[in-house]
């Protein structure tokens, strides 16, 4: 993708670092980058697409409650929340507090959408173990998200006044669906989880799928659970833990080879192995069973 051409094959608007500022960035990398943007909101939300050359930009902390998201398009970026580092590839979504300093830099153009909005519906424990994590989305979607902020960041800057709150909650309600439909089944089954167990169980294996040497035994050992609890934790859900391992490392394979026309060999053992697999046909086999299928 060039500065001339941004995903609907429309042209990305020139802009200045005032108007960046608005939404509520500014940067500190000199000479300055150039920033191609287009834009809309309030002082409860706002959405973004954004291009721009290789720089740091910055985000002062908002009212706790407002969250940030961001959604790679082409090119890839990093954000940092928190103490918390994130690379985000195309077609990639992060959520994370808005109430914390947060930067986001490349070395290279970068194009991204970003949203902020201040609804309490990615508030919920639901969503916990959901945030400040990197996802990849499907094609259904992506295509949603950057079609919806390139309508409401195109139209006339009057168009929301009367209805703020709506934008607000529809673009939070629109980021919540992608996000379950990202994390899986399990995330969705979360509100049944009474005891807080199965969680707490997620979350491990978020921290540590990326290890090929990571076993169902060594997340309930961590745990302090015996195997057959945990198996039970997930059969309620309906599905085991071993899938969920795998589900996840799929999940990370397509993101890594989303963007290669014709991976080759060395490219597909690289992808196994930064996704936690132990190789390559073990990859390809997960990945056509959840329907995540490596291109050829």
């Amino acid at each position: 993708m060039t500065p001339e051409r941004n995903e609907t094959g429309t042209a990305w608007r020139p802009s200045t670092e005032s108007e960046l500022s608005r939404i509520g960035w500014t940067c500190d990398t000199r000479p300055a980058p150039r920033v191609d943007l287009d834009a809309a909101g309030d002082s409860q939300w706002s959405v973004a697409r954004l291009w721009t050359t290789p720089g740091r930009f910055q985000a002062a902390p908002f009212p706790a409650g407002s969250m940030w998201a961001f959604l790679g398009v082409d090119g890839v970026g990093t954000v940092t929340s928190g103490a918390t580092e994130s690379r985000i590839r195309p077609q990639e979504l992060l959520v994370v507090p808005g109430d914390q300093p947060t930067e986001s830099s490349a070395s290279a153009p970068w194009a991204r959408i970003i949203w902020r909005f201040e609804t309490r519906l990615l508030r919920q424990a639901s969503f916990d173990s959901l945030l400040g994590r990197v996802h990849s989305l499907n094609d259904a979607h992506f295509n949603l998200l950057t079609a919806m902020t390139g309508a409401i960041a195109l139209a006339p800057a009057t168009a929301w006044d009367a209805s703020a709150a709506y934008v607000d909650y529809a673009l939070a309600s629109s980021i919540a669906a992608a996000l379950a439909d990202a994390a899986g089944p399990v995330h969705r089954q979360l509100a049944k989880d009474r005891t807080g167990h199965l969680r707490d169980a997620i979350r491990l294996i978020d921290d540590k799928y990326l290890d090929p040497t990571v076993k169902v035994e060594d997340i309930a050992r961590e745990l302090a659970m015996s195997l057959s609890y945990l198996h039970r934790l997930f059969a309620e859900v309906g599905t085991t833990p071993a899938r969920e391992l795998e589900r996840r490392r799929a999940q990370r394979a397509f993101a890594l080879l989303s963007s290669v026309q014709s991976p080759t060999a060395a490219a597909l053992e690289d992808a196994a192995h930064r996704s936690g697999f132990s190789s390559v046909r073990r990859m390809r086999y997960t990945m056509r069973r959840e329907d995540q299928r490596p291109q050829h």
